[in-house]
């Protein structure tokens, strides 16, 4: 599969998800977490520049369910443009966490299609950066993208 491959997947995936409304970007608007709203809120997920997911790299768990589920294909994008980089390290274990009340929130929004689009693009890192805590994190995906389970 290529990065071109894992790209058209992410796009077909995602391209329904709705915006969130302003308001139901971020659980908490303190000054920390104001600057990521800022940043994203002006672009569709697919425009979100590179260098403000850079700046926002460790920060997908301060969305909102709804805005995670919006903006995580930005991460999913940048990651496959930047398999060594620390967005995809960030996005990974942002992602390896399957079992915990928020997480099961915000994965339940995903389609079976969506969950697979999340193992293609570890799998795409994989085969660029092959990285041991990240085979570990796609094993987990790759099951779930077999079965139609909830998570």
């Amino acid at each position: 599969m290529t990065k071109d491959d894992v790209r058209n997947a992410i796009f077909k995936a995602f391209a329904e998800v709705p915006k969130p409304a302003p308001e139901a970007v971020l659980a908490c608007h303190c000054a920390h977490c104001l600057p990521l709203r800022d940043e994203f809120l002006p672009y569709s997920w697919d425009k979100v520049p590179a260098e403000s997911v850079d700046r926002q790299r460790s920060h997908l768990s301060l969305f909102t369910p709804s805005a995670f589920h919006y903006y995580l294909p930005t991460y999913l994008l940048r990651s496959i443009e930047d398999p060594g980089g620390d967005v995809c390290i960030f996005t990974a274990y942002r992602l390896n966490d399957l079992d915990s009340e928020g997480a099961r929130d915000e994965y339940s929004r995903l389609s079976a299609d969506q969950r697979r689009c999340i193992a293609l693009t570890f799998r795409y890192v994989q085969s660029v950066a092959p990285d041991e805590e990240i085979a570990a994190i796609l094993a987990k995906w790759e099951k779930l993208a077999q079965t139609n389970r909830d998570v």
